[in-house]
């Protein structure tokens, strides 16, 4: 446990064990108790899904980031993060940072108040992420109101105004003072944008001070208000597309400092908790789909409605049981026609082990999934948080072929690489290994 300025500090990694009320223990039940009440009524999860306790042992599971309760906080990082250096630190910081903003809408969740550090690039990634999801909003609609306006014009315009014209004609002859009704940029949605994008252009440079100028230009017909927070409790959420409503809240949680790294640090914020499995999962599948679209491949991601059997005898006879839900199918077409099945894992490989790690229960569901979809090929995706190659010598990737009755697939186990830079050679492995399909 940490003293910190704030509440104690508990710190662990994913899937590393805590003791529980006893002797010696960091944590006891009644924190835990605070701890589950506080994720449950600010997440609406089930703390059940993230943590597993057997007796008086914890384990969190597919999540980082700092989970306050009322007289401790926990901070759990990522799989195997404890034995990096600063920069490589960093390096993880910024990869899970562009994993998350590939699934923004639904990889993260702000809890209260907690200390956690403003290290990293998540503040530059959530920027452009605002930036990209303001000139989309506005590509689509304009939020605009009507409102009435008044000046004097050398013609009339709109409705002439009673007695004001009679004193301007004798002020000003030959113009009039006209009022009409017109539509007006000024709304609140559009100031707290507006208020959003001046706050931290002093913040940035390059690349992103430049995107945040041309945008600021767009709203040059919008007042620029001192107080956001004002403008944030006149929004009608209601009336809003829904582009707006996750662009309004992604600037309010910037405003409120709920963008630092995922580790913990001095200041004092709204703290992140970040979804690893579900963020993992999407960013990988949706970087896979890519390339292997480029490659003459049809992907489906997560597709529903398909199960294992359906009872043949029973109380259920005829029912269908067990969904199946692989993360990813592909499918390519031609003379020599392929599929293969793709499933992610966030799980830690042990290069030590025989196995790597790798549960059977994987190879099982794997399998079973490529068995009962008729594909050839099956790959399993970890992530490595490491440096060198954690299947020995230059392989990217193990193959485990596996021959039945019923014919024959071949598992792949691959890596990606956390602290790779942007994940680009791990792409161009990916596209490698999808090529070689179909020509063994």
């Amino acid at each position: 446990m940490i003293e910190k300025q704030g509440r104690p500090t508990i710190r662990c990694e994913e899937w590393e064990p805590l003791q529980v009320g006893v002797p010696g223990a960091p944590l006891s039940f009644a924190e835990l108790g605070q701890i589950f009440k506080q994720w449950k009524a600010r997440t609406g999860t089930d703390p059940a899904s993230y943590f597993e306790l057997r007796g008086n042992s914890l384990v969190p599971k597919n999540w980082t980031g700092v989970a306050p309760g009322d007289d401790v906080q926990l901070e759990v990082a990522p799989i195997g993060s404890s034995s990096l250096d600063k920069p490589e630190r960093i390096a993880l910081d910024r990869n899970i940072s562009l994993m998350l903003q590939a699934s923004l809408t639904g990889g993260s969740m702000e809890l209260a108040e907690g200390d956690v550090a403003q290290s990293g690039e998540r503040m530059h990634v959530l920027l452009m992420a605002f930036c990209r999801l303001l000139a989309k909003a506005r590509r689509r609609q304009i939020i605009r109101k009507y409102a009435p306006a008044r000046m004097a014009t050398r013609c009339t315009r709109g409705r002439t105004v009673f007695p004001a014209q009679v004193f301007e004609s004798i002020r000003r002859p030959g113009y009039f003072i006209s009022e009409w009704v017109a539509l007006d940029e000024d709304t609140p949605e559009n100031r707290f944008i507006k208020a959003v994008l001046a706050r931290f252009r002093p913040r940035v440079s390059g690349s992103l001070r430049y995107k945040l100028d041309e945008l600021l230009c767009e709203f040059d017909n919008v007042s620029l208000v001192s107080s956001p927070e004002s403008e944030w409790r006149r929004i009608r959420f209601d009336r809003l597309p829904r582009e707006y409503s996750v662009l309004l809240k992604l600037g309010k949680s910037l405003l409120d400092g709920e963008a630092p790294g995922l580790f913990s640090g001095l200041a004092n914020a709204a703290t992140e908790i970040v979804f690893t499995a579900r963020v993992y999962e999407t960013f990988v599948a949706s970087k896979i789909a890519l390339i292997a679209e480029a490659r003459g491949y049809r992907a489906e991601r997560q597709p529903r409605g398909r199960y294992f059997g359906k009872w043949k005898d029973g109380t259920h006879v005829g029912r269908s049981a067990f969904e199946l839900i692989p993360d990813m199918q592909l499918y390519r077409d031609g003379e020599s026609p392929v599929s293969c099945v793709i499933d992610t894992k966030w799980k830690r490989l042990v290069p030590t082990s025989p196995q790597y790690g790798i549960s059977l229960d994987d190879i099982y569901q794997v399998v079973t999934y490529a068995a009962r979809f008729g594909h050839s090929h099956a790959i399993l995706a970890y992530p490595w948080i490491g440096t060198g190659n954690p299947l020995g010598g230059t392989a990217h990737y193990i193959s485990l072929p596996m021959a039945s009755a019923a014919g024959k697939v071949q598992v792949t186990i691959i890596f990606v690489p956390m602290l790779e830079d942007r994940f680009a050679s791990w792409q161009s492995r990916v596209g490698s290994l999808l090529d070689s399909f179909g020509s063994e």
